[in-house]
Parts: C-alpha cells; sequence; structure tokens
C-alpha cells in the first residue's frame, strides 16, 4: 500500500522542492542544504496527470511523484496551505539530512597600538610661535617628551594654538636635548646640534629634507641677504651660507653684522658683559640696568650702567623705584624694578617721552609684604599694557596687568594651574605662558584662560 510522505526541511519544516533523481535539495526559506538518502531513487511520474514541462517534477509545489516501490505520493494544491503532519519516514523513504557547515575561521582583531601622548613640553626653552598650519595663527614648536605605552623619548612637536591637535613631530637623540636649538627661516625649520650639525625639515609636515656637517659647532644662526638662505658663523671663525632647499653651504667671503633668528634657545649666562634684558618682545631695545665688572687677561675691566648710557635717563634718581631693566615702547620707556627705600617690593613704572616718571605701582594686590622679594617676572608687553608676574609664599603664582598709558590696574589673577611661570610671549594678541611642562594661552584683555597644550603627566 502507497505511503503519502511529505518532504520537509528537517530545520524549519518547510516543504522541500526536489527535482527527479536528486541526491540534495536546499531549503527556500531558510537555506538549509539537506542529503536525499533512500534505497532507491526519485521515481517519474506514471499517473495519468499531464506531464510536466521542465526538467523534473518539484516537491511542496503540486506536481505528483511515484517514490520507488513505495509508490509514495504528495497531493496536488493550488495555494499554500499549513504544512501536513510529520510522518516519520521508513528506511527505505528519502530522509532529508542537514548539512553542518565547518565552523567559521575567526582571526583575532590585532591589539591597537597604545596612544600617543605627551608628557610635558621643555618650557626651560622659549618654544617657537609661528604659524605651521598655514591657518593664519601662530602655533607652539618646541622639545617634548613623548610617549607611547612603556617607551619615551624626546621629539620636536608642533602644536596647533587653536585646537590643541598634534601637527607632527621629530624624534632627536637624547644626547641632543640639551644642546640643540632651533629655528625657522623660508618655511624650513632649522635644527642645529653640537655636534655641527643642521638639519633641514619642511615646517609644514616636519618631513626631512636634508642633514650637512658644519665642520666645527654653529655659534648662532642668522638671517642672510641671499634668497632661501641663512648665515651659521662657526667657532673657528667662519660663516657658511646655507641654502634652506638643499642644504648646500657656501662660504661668506665678507660677513656682516649677524642678525640672530629667533630660536628657542636660551643662553645660560649672558655674562657680565651682555646687558640684554632677554624676557622683552623680539626687537624691543631692553636693556638690564647696573654696571658690571669683567676680568680679562689685561686686567679688570668695568661696565657702566647701560640703561643710563643708552637710554639717557637717570635712573638712580626715579623717586621710590629702583630700575632692573628698562624696555623701549613707543611712548617712552617700561621700568622694571623694585622700591626703594624699603623692603624689596616688585614694581613698576613708566617714563614718558620727556623722561619723567609719569607713574609707578606696586604689583602686588593687598599687602605687598606678603610677596617675595624682586623684580616682577614674568614680563610681557602689549600695545596698551603691561602683564607681571609676581610669587609669594605658600600661595600660587600670581598674574596681573596694568594699563601702559596711566599705570591702572586692570586684573589680578592665579597663574594658570598656581605653577610659576617660567616664561612668557605674545602672538596673535593672545598670551602664552610656558609653567612647568605647559603651555597655557591666555586672553591679555581679561586674563581668562583659552586653552592649555601638553601635559600629560
Amino acid at each position: 500500500m502507497p505511503q503519502v510522505v511529505g518532504l520537509r526541511c528537517p530545520h524549519c519544516a518547510a516543504a522541500l522542492p526536489a527535482e527527479v533523481g536528486a541526491t540534495s535539495v536546499k531549503c527556500a526559506y531558510c537555506g538549509t542544504t539537506s542529503l536525499l538518502q533512500r534505497g532507491g531513487t526519485i521515481a517519474a511520474s506514471n499517473t495519468a496527470s499531464a506531464p510536466p514541462t521542465g526538467a523534473g517534477l518539484k516537491l511542496g509545489c503540486g506536481a505528483a511523484i511515484l517514490l520507488g516501490a513505495g509508490m509514495a505520493f504528495f497531493l496536488l494544491r493550488s495555494s499554500p496551505v499549513s504544512p501536513p503532519p510529520t510522518v516519520e519516514p521508513s528506511a527505505s523513504l528519502p530522509v532529508a539530512v542537514p548539512i553542518t557547515p565547518p565552523p567559521a575561521i575567526t582571526t583575532p582583531s590585532p591589539t591597537a597600538p597604545p596612544p600617543r601622548i605627551i608628557k610635558r613640553i621643555d618650557t626651560t626653552r622659549r618654544p617657537l610661535l609661528v604659524d605651521v598650519n598655514r591657518d593664519g595663527k601662530s602655533d607652539v614648536v618646541a622639545i617634548a617628551q613623548l610617549a607611547e605605552g612603556d617607551r619615551s623619548w624626546p621629539a620636536y612637536v608642533a602644536l596647533d594654538s587653536g585646537t590643541g591637535a598634534l601637527l607632527w613631530t621629530i624624534d632627536i637623540a637624547d644626547d641632543d636635548r640639551r644642546n640643540i636649538y632651533a629655528a625657522v627661516a623660508h618655511d624650513r625649520l632649522l635644527l642645529l646640534t653640537d655636534k655641527g650639525q643642521l638639519h633641514g625639515h619642511d615646517l609644514r609636515t616636519g618631513a626631512a629634507q636634508w642633514s650637512t656637517a658644519l665642520g666645527d659647532k654653529g655659534s648662532t644662526m642668522c638671517a642672510s641677504k641671499t634668497p632661501d638662505a641663512l648665515e651659521i658663523p662657526t667657532i673657528d671663525e667662519r660663516v657658511l651660507a646655507v641654502d634652506v632647499r638643499t642644504g648646500k653651504q657656501t662660504p661668506v667671503t665678507k660677513p656682516g653684522a649677524c642678525a640672530p633668528l629667533p630660536t628657542d634657545h636660551v643662553p645660560r649666562d649672558l655674562g657680565p658683559s651682555d646687558r640684554t634684558d632677554a624676557r622683552a618682545p623680539a626687537g624691543t631695545v631692553a636693556i638690564r640696568c647696573g654696571g658690571a665688572s669683567v676680568y680679562t687677561s689685561a686686567g679688570l675691566t668695568k661696565i657702566p650702567d647701560q640703561c643710563r648710557t643708552r637710554s639717557k635717563i637717570a635712573v638712580d634718581d626715579l623717586d621710590g623705584l629702583v630700575a632692573h631693566s628698562l624696555w623701549q615702547h613707543p611712548g617712552g620707556w617700561l621700568v622694571l624694578g623694585v622700591r626703594k627705600p624699603g623692603t624689596y617690593v616688585p614694581m613698576l613704572g613708566n617714563i614718558d617721552a620727556s623722561k619723567k616718571l609719569a607713574w609707578k605701582a606696586e604689583v602686588p594686590e593687598g599687602n605687598p609684604l606678603l610677596a617675595d622679594q624682586g623684580g616682577p617676572d614674568p614680563a610681557l608687553l602689549l600695545r596698551d599694557r603691561v602683564i607681571v608676574g609676581w610669587t609669594a609664599k605658600d600661595q600660587p603664582a600670581h598674574l596681573t596687568a596694568f594699563a601702559l598709558a596711566g599705570g591702572e590696574r586692570l586684573w589680578s589673577i592665579d597663574a594658570p594651574g598656581g605653577k610659576r611661570v617660567q616664561r612668557a610671549a605674545v602672538a596673535d594678541e593672545m598670551v602664552f605662558l610656558y609653567s612647568e611642562g605647559l603651555v597655557h594661552i591666555m586672553n591679555p584683555a581679561d586674563g581668562a584662560l583659552v586653552r592649555t597644550l601638553g601635559g600629560a603627566e
């Protein structure tokens, strides 16, 4: 007696379409592929129905088939209906056997490298303020200590002053970091080492372009009248013109006076004969006051007070004020000094065009005797104001702004982070403060902190 058997997917129980003679079939609903195992094969139809068209009969879509000796057949259906009850097939009937796919091969994702961070910026130097990315704002170029995981090394870095983003890095050797110094000329960053090696890098990308040996140590880097060049005096008394595009050297037979390029190098000892106040803005006539004595092979040489000699101002006769430095500005001279007589309270003064003391002011706000003795430091000179710092025992460092014309106190704040400010500079109407491994950018109008660069420690 023939049996009526429905061939169904063992995974989802949907009807399986199988062609005559097929050995496997794929479920149209769940995609499971099944093998057809039986004693015979799927037989052709011998019923009175019209012969099918196509290569064979399909189960589950209306065709009648005979399955070998068992004479199993499916009822014709004109539309989908609920699947019939499952009937356990006999050993001689086709059985759908699922094919188990091989396990997927998984590749472990690579471990992400540790992030590169700036541990600290070398604020004992003078970071260069130059527009690196051509956005019209001065960025910061300085030596920093970088780190990736447990690895740490020194490098020159360029930091976007607008966003704080790291623009590029240039690794340097540990034994070079103390005596190397940098300057910028003709869109090149120039690095001069104490081994007499000069390196040229593209300022925009930091990419190395050339390196040249000078034959001896270079004493400084100077501007040149030759296009795309700078001049380097060496300690063996030569002067070399170096093409910043190629690094090619040309001896200068009749060198003129050196016009030093701004560098990040701060001389550790200016010497008694050098009376320049290096804190002043570039191009400012800034004189350290007081005479000096220099011992040479010819004996003792006395250097007169350069403030009196060069400014023609009787600095010893200023009322209630001893001048430590004079900075020239369009309206006269700014005086940085201390009170006289009495305790050496930090003070400011302004000498007008008639060489009279227009105003003077004690820098500390409140009780001036709480301040540490000595002249104000750091000091910044802007168009209409001067910003100076002072310290007091067991207190954070302070910054105060005074109007240059009349001496009015404009604002007074704690220094960002409360740390001593080691150096300060002005660029693009913003103040850059270098303090204990960090660079703070401040608005001079009110002392508000705009951004802090560096310092993951």
